[in-house]
């Protein structure tokens, strides 16, 4: 027995003697560029705090988009399905994600909130995103980031940056119509969690804000993307998004500290 446990461990070890996690190296074996040793240490940091902190297995997705090449930047951390396809264009800068025209740009990953095996429901679900910049400000128009989003009565998940000030982030959670508000620096982690028929929660930097007491609607049978919410589109830069089961507030921000580690390690945000 000794002997199995130790040529475990030894598989899972890489360069430095550093420890990694089964799920850290089977992301890299899809990239098509590998991962640095420092890179891949970091993945396997980010994934084992996810799993300590009762995150990892609430996750339907994880896009970690500021990402040192292209490819791996689109690939779903949580299981290998649902990988991003980028569509008409959108930039992608290493290191710091992908940013949209707000036209037609978006990346689509095909994920359906009502499709079999999804881990969120009407009742316990969570969206949220990192945006690296607060495009538009003084103007009539909305960036919509991340999610589903119509201008018909249907269920929208969503968050969006409205373009009249003050800074702001809507965010819309599995919901007809209500929006909760966050006002302050759009530029930073943004989420919102239905933990209950009847309550959501709106997050920046893993520090609960708004609520909403409205009963959740229908998830939508339509595909939830990042760069764009259904017929809207975004133009903001994102490094991070991701979706899921409800979480709570403890989970929240094991999330956004998470998150935060490496997106700091990269150089995508300052201390």
């Amino acid at each position: 027995m000794l002997g199995i446990g130790l040529g475990l461990a030894q598989a899972a070890r890489r360069k430095g003697g550093r420890l990694l996690l089964p799920e850290a190296q089977a992301l890299a074996a899809r990239m098509t560029t590998a991962p640095a040793p420092e890179r891949l240490h970091l993945v396997s940091t980010l994934i084992g705090a996810l799993k300590a902190g009762g995150v990892w297995a609430k996750l339907d997705a994880l896009y970690i988009l500021a990402a040192h090449h292209e490819q791996a930047s689109r690939l779903n951390w949580v299981q290998d399905a649902y990988d991003l396809t980028a569509v008409n264009s959108p930039s992608f800068a290493a290191d710091r994600g992908w940013q949209g025209d707000g036209a037609t740009s978006r990346l689509a990953g095909g994920f359906l909130p009502t499709g079999g095996g999804s881990r969120m429901t009407a009742t316990s679900a969570h969206l949220g995103m990192w945006p690296l910049t607060s495009i538009p400000v003084g103007t009539a128009s909305t960036s919509y980031d991340v999610g589903y989003h119509t201008s018909t009565g249907n269920a929208r998940l969503s968050i969006a940056r409205p373009g009249s000030s003050p800074e702001r982030a809507a965010l819309f959670a599995v919901h007809a119509s209500a929006a909760m508000t966050i006002n302050g620096t759009y530029a930073r982690h943004l989420a919102w969690s239905r933990t209950a028929s009847d309550l959501a929660t709106a997050y920046a930097d893993g520090v609960a804000g708004a609520t909403m007491s409205e009963a959740a609607g229908a998830l939508p049978g339509s595909p939830l993307d990042v760069l764009r919410s259904g017929t809207f589109y975004g133009i903001n830069q994102i490094a991070a998004a991701h979706w899921g089961a409800g979480l709570s507030a403890a989970e929240m921000l094991t999330l956004r500290d998470a998150l935060r580690a490496y997106l700091i390690a990269v150089g995508a945000v300052t201390p």
